[in-house]
Formats: C-alpha cells, structure tokens, sequence
C-alpha cells in the first residue's frame, strides 16, 4: 500500500462535504447576477446576448445541486463571464 492510499483510506471526505459551499456559492453568483442584471440595456449588444446566454446555461446547470463539485465549477464559469459582462458594461 503506497503513501497515497493510506492517506485516502483514512479520509472520510466526501463531495457531499463540499454542499454547503455549493449553496453559499451559488447564493453569492445569484446576488451578483441580481446585481448585473440591474444594469443591462434595453437592448443588449450581440455579444452581451452571448455572455447573457452562457451565464444563464451555466447557472442553470448547477441549480440542481446533485453534485457539487459540478455545480462549483459552473458557477464559477458563470462568475467569470460576468466579470466579462460587467467589462463590456463599464
């Protein structure tokens, strides 16, 4: 048995450990969401439209919340799109 697996058969982690960063996170990407969603035009440039689109798939894809390593990592996805949005709104 090397270093590795002792260490992981003496770990009781779970990615069900990781839920309740999952759900701080997506309150957080839904606050700033809320935020700039405020500030858009009426008619958003083409590339906005994108960005827009992007940030809802991926937001939509971690609602569920039924593995949260994978909802992390799409609200992070849908955070740094809104920092492109949140640019091209500057």
């Amino acid at each position: 048995m090397g270093a590795y697996e002792i260490a992981l058969a003496a770990s009781n982690w779970s990615p069900v450990s990781i839920m309740p960063l999952a759900r701080t996170q997506l309150a957080l990407v839904t606050e700033e969401w809320n935020a700039l969603s405020e500030q858009l035009p009426e008619e958003p440039s083409d590339e906005m439209t994108a960005l827009i689109e992007r940030i809802q798939e991926h937001m939509g894809n971690a609602t569920g919340l039924a593995n949260p390593i994978y909802a992390s990592g799409q609200l992070s996805k849908a955070l740094s799109l809104m920092g492109e949005l949140s640019a091209l709104l500057a």
